[in-house]
């Protein structure tokens, strides 16, 4: 089960996602991103793709990562359940996502997220851990 919860907001989602370690915070809000869109449970690994992204620090990164992520799935119809992240440093992220194109018959779109953005967004450590607050445009 992936953690992350809901957070109040008037008419978007605001989620926030927790982890041991920065990179692990990355890979749970990937997971939370494609939780939400589609059920994480329902895509199998078929095929793995290497996502990129780049940011001038870390609360940038983290909305540009996943922005990149839900072009996957809204421009190029893939999902992914498995995050591995290869290269994370404060501007730039390299990861190897798997997972597979959406198979209508099989899955089944929860919620449309149009867009992450940068309002409330919140990267915090938190004693031995980070957590992370982002808004999804629904």
């Amino acid at each position: 089960m992936t953690p992350y919860r809901f957070l109040d907001h008037t008419a978007d989602l605001r989620i926030e996602v927790e982890a041991d370690t920065l990179a692990g915070l990355f890979v749970e809000g990937a997971a939370a991103l494609f939780d939400i869109t589609a059920g994480i449970e329902s895509v199998r690994i078929r095929e793995f793709r290497e996502v990129r992204a780049s940011g001038d620090d870390a609360g940038e990164l983290f909305v540009d990562w996943l922005r990149e992520l839900l072009y996957c799935f809204t421009g190029e119809g893939m999902l992914f359940s498995r995050f591995e992240i290869m290269v994370l440093s404060e501007t730039e992220i390299l990861a190897r996502c798997g997972g597979e194109p959406f198979i209508g018959r099989r899955h089944e779109v929860k919620c449309e997220i149009k867009a992450v953005t940068y309002h409330g967004l919140e990267i915090t450590r938190c004693g031995e851990k980070f957590r992370a607050s982002v808004v999804f445009d629904i």
